[in-house]
């Protein structure tokens, strides 16, 4: 018997999903963290890397460093104020025809507005 893929979607399709339609959902957050932790690890290698260096180098990577930190905390801060979106809910606002339901058969135009 073959094995029916779950109606859930992957974790891969919830980021593609995220990155397109309105608000952020779990698998996006996590993404972006994992992102912005990495990028504040290799910014601090650099700085002790660049220590032997010129002075004025290691202050700039400490300024990038401090800055992303700064962005991942507003980051987290702005996610946290407006809450996360599941990711279904994000796929049906984004692939459902708005008004599908309530759409009837197409209405011949009147005479006087006919083009022609």
């Amino acid at each position: 018997m073959a094995s029916q893929r779950p109606n859930r979607s992957s974790w891969f399709e919830d980021v593609l999903i995220g990155a397109v339609s309105e608000g952020v959902n779990h698998s996006t957050f996590i993404l972006l963290n994992v992102a912005g932790v990495a990028l504040v690890i290799v910014l601090a290698f650099l700085a002790v890397v660049a220590q032997g260096y010129d002075v004025f180098l290691v202050i700039h990577v400490i300024v990038l460093v401090l800055c992303a930190v700064a962005l991942l905390g507003l980051l987290n801060w702005f996610i946290a104020e407006t809450g996360l979106v599941s990711a279904e809910e994000q796929a049906k606002a984004l692939f459902e025809t708005p008004g599908a339901t309530d759409v009837g058969p197409p209405q011949p135009l009147p005479e006087d507005k006919k083009q022609g």
